[in-house]
């Protein structure tokens, strides 16, 4: 093994080109592998710092309606605590509620994340770490506030026993502080102990759907036969009146490390965080695609440079060498080189960490890049892939013959030459197909972010109010009106990109009985006005109108379709929400993208109980908004204490829904553009060598009188076939995949010809390009060099 690793040195520095070529590919191939596999990691490491979390589950409820319609929800009803804490399975349970504070800070406002938390919370989810504090205790008295170390450091509230005022009658006192870091499912700012709210707030009603319910398994525990119990007590507190208006309920035990990655947006709550499947799956293709892109070039160069090789090969045979010293050799220069490149992929990636958590929103941190684990699978895979690069070419150069190698009848044959060939076709139409996508996901983001909406989202000021008293929002809404240059102002629970109340039975009334899971959202006589939203049939809600605050409600055409009726039919009939009053239907709205143009607009109610209200919407004169801004935060600091002012344009909100589709394309972009450069410095590698084969038949041509250009073209066609043909392949695996893709797309673009000719013509320019470099020098050289042997 000595004198392989000495023979495997002085080989990569008699060809310092060859190892230049075959480590910078490997370096950047490995970088970007590097990269994906600590992005996967991270996203696949969520909720893995909780001790025993395999045996810890979340509880949430799916809901099918008679149409068949399912729909998931996480939180449960609030009599269910006591029910799940009772059950012989369960070891621990913990109790959660997602709310916002507004904590005054001297200029300012923070507005905090927070979770009411039972006192269990810290003991199920054992994860959260507190850096003070006790875990035990923390939660077990009311106006009790366990905070981040970010939201602490910012509140300066870092020292336990801190109060810290807040917005609803406060103050809390700081009993923990809980470290940063960690992947998970939560996003919170802070814990609030549960018993701060009402003490008897756990013993609500059945029908409230707004506790989210963990409960920790005893070891061994049967899950399912748990979930039967569960839902039978389900059953006797809901589930059968449910099943009377048609809806069919089944309770999901949910794995703690399954939330985070469930993939299809199901059992998702306000606060929570969710990584995506189909994105880790689509970076771990493209990691492996451009890193066997790598490989690829050493196999190609090796090969192709087998004939130098086959003399050494031959005396060393002559001499004594068998079949498989000559292998451990060869791969221990590829180990070598493999090693090498490592060392420079590490520093590559720890330079071009911070671009691509910026790019891609990954969150990771050189912390990530230097763990002992980290840099152990790193080292196996640097193994590994130089063991992979060399294995082919150590077998086939080991293979020569020694007497036909020292009489130099080794040739590199047009196998080899059908193998290179091959391989080019292959990092070409991985390449092409990488460009491909990146044009095609960039061309469906600017459709999504142009597509109408169905409602004004320019010229749009959201401004939340739910801190407010009813009294105070309608003051407010009032005092908004009069500021000049506003054109309508609404209360609303929820504007479009926000989410209603979800999943509520609406049951029409007469002869269609249809019932219908839909999305209730309080709005006011003034929402459509506000929005620019379209009525097709009936009218709008009238302030004018003193009964439209009390029964009248709006549908909007899928609403309308889903009970049965067209929208004209609708107007005036009669339907229940999860047995509310029985709503007229007064006028029927057009379908509008409430959460984007990605997803078909689904059934939604409108009511007014504005009192209840989240948002106020603000519709502003073109032109007059920084007028309208300062006008608005005049009228608020007039009518409200201690909060300050704050609005956020509605385009934003809505341009954030397509961040998902943003960062794919960010990642495509990137990793095409390194896979083409790692394939352009193969087919540089590979071109150097032929033109050095023909250079005695560039100067016979020359002197015969070809010129300059008829030699290049001669010489860059043999390597334009291999490009094209890569072409030819890439194009229907592109289209398919990037079909199926565009599928799950509501609104998409047309797959058209112009992305997949576009990446061919860069694939060829680039190859070309790359060529060039070597046919040009040739053509271009004196032919009595080459010559003047003969």
């Amino acid at each position: 093994m000595p004198f392989a690793f000495r023979s495997a040195v002085r080989t990569l520095r008699r060809r310092p080109a060859d190892a230049l070529v075959n480590g910078l590919g490997l370096s950047l191939g490995l970088a970007c592998c590097a990269l994906i596999a600590l992005h996967v990691a991270a996203e696949r490491g969520a909720d893995r710092q909780h001790a025993d979390g395999d045996r810890v589950v979340r509880l949430g409820v799916d809901l099918t309606d008679a149409g068949g319609n399912a729909q998931g929800i996480p939180s449960m009803p609030r009599p269910l605590l006591a029910v799940v804490s009772a059950d012989p399975a369960v070891e621990a349970v913990a109790g959660a509620r997602d709310s916002r504070l507004r904590v005054p800070l001297p200029g300012g406002t923070q507005t905090a994340e927070v979770l009411f938390a039972g006192a269990g919370f810290l003991d199920v989810l054992n994860g959260y770490r507190l850096v003070a504090g006790d875990a035990r205790t923390a939660l077990a008295h009311p106006n009790s506030i366990v905070l981040t170390e970010a939201t602490a450091a910012r509140l300066g509230a870092q020292a336990l026993g801190s109060v810290v005022e807040v917005d609803d009658g406060g103050p809390y006192t700081v009993t923990g502080i809980v470290a940063d870091g960690g992947r998970s499912h939560l996003a919170f700012d802070g814990l609030v102990s549960f018993s701060t709210l009402r003490p008897d707030w756990a013993e609500g009603a059945w029908g409230q759907f707004d506790l989210t319910l963990y409960a920790r398994l005893r070891p061994g525990a049967d899950r399912a036969a748990f979930v039967r119990r569960v839902q039978r007590a389900f059953d006797a507190g809901v589930g059968d009146a449910m099943a009377e208006g048609g809806q069919h309920s089944a309770l999901i035990a949910q794995p703690l490390r399954g939330i985070y990655l469930a993939g299809d947006g199901r059992l998702a709550m306000p606060m929570h965080r969710a990584g995506s499947p189909e994105l880790l799956r689509i970076l771990s293709l493209v990691g492996l695609f451009v890193l066997a892109i790598a490989v690829v070039n050493f196999v190609n160069l090796a090969t192709a440079r087998s004939a130098e090789r086959a003399r050494e090969i031959g005396v060393r045979k002559a001499v004594g060498a068998d079949r498989a010293g000559l292998v451990v050799q060869f791969l221990v220069e590829a180990v070598v080189l493999a090693v090498l490149s490592g060392v420079v992929a590490l520093g590559l990636v720890a330079l071009a960490l911070p671009g691509y958590d910026a790019l891609t929103d990954a969150g990771l941190t050189l912390a990530d890049l230097v763990a002992p684990r980290t840099l152990g699978t790193g080292a196996a895979l640097v193994v590994g892939v130089g063991l992979l690069a060399g294995a082919y070419p150590a077998l086939a150069l080991s293979g020569f013959r020694p007497a036909e190698t020292l009489r130099g009848q080794v040739q590199s044959g047009p196998r080899a030459s059908r193998l290179r060939g091959g391989l080019v076709v292959f990092q070409f139409a991985v390449s092409t197909v990488l460009l491909v996508a990146t044009l095609v996901v960039g061309s469906q983001l600017q459709h999504l972010r142009a597509a109408p909406v169905g409602f004004d989202r320019d010229g749009v000021l959201l401004v939340p109010v739910s801190d407010l008293s009813a009294q105070t929002a309608a003051d407010i809404k009032a005092a908004f009106g009069g500021v000049a240059g506003v054109r309508a102002v609404s209360l609303t629970g929820a504007p479009p990109t926000e989410t209603g109340w979800e999943s509520q039975q609406v049951a029409a009334r007469g002869a269609s009985g249809a019932t219908q899971n839909m999305e209730a959202v309080i709005a006011d006589a003034d929402y459509a006005r506000a929005l620019g939203l379209r009525v097709v049939a009936g009218r709008d809600l009238s302030p004018d109108v003193a009964s439209d605050a009390e029964t009248a409600v709006l549908l909007n055409e899928a609403a309308a379709h889903a009970l049965g009726w067209t929208p004209e039919e609708a107007v005036d009939k009669l339907i229940e929400t999860s047995g509310r009053w029985p709503g007229e239907v007064v006028g029927v709205l057009a379908d509008y993208a409430h959460h984007g143009v990605a997803h078909v607009p689904g059934p939604q109610v409108f009511f007014d109980l504005s009192g209840n209200a989240s948002w106020a919407v603000v519709r502003v004169a073109p032109g007059a908004e920084a007028s309208v801004r300062a006008g608005l935060a005049a009228a608020w600091a007039s009518r409200v204490q201690g909060f300050p002012f704050e609005a956020a344009a509605l385009g934003d909100a809505v341009a954030a829904q397509y961040r998902a589709e943003e960062r794919l394309a960010r990642a495509f972009g990137l990793f095409a553009g390194l896979a083409i450069v790692v394939a352009a410095l193969g087919l540089f590698g590979l071109a150097a060598y032929a033109v050095q084969r023909r250079r005695k038949e560039v100067g016979v041509r020359k002197v015969l009188g070809a010129t300059v250009g008829q030699i290049v073209a001669r010489l860059t066609a043999d390597f334009a076939r291999p490009v094209l043909v890569g072409f030819a392949i890439a194009v229907p695996v592109a289209a398919w995949a990037l079909s199926r893709w565009l599928d799950g797309f509501a609104s998409r673009v047309a797959l058209s010809p112009v992305p997949f000719l576009v990446a061919g013509a860069i694939a060829l320019a680039v190859a070309m390009a790359t060529v060039s470099l070597h046919t040009l020098r040739a053509a271009t050289a004196d032919p009595v060099r080459s010559l003047r042997s003969e």
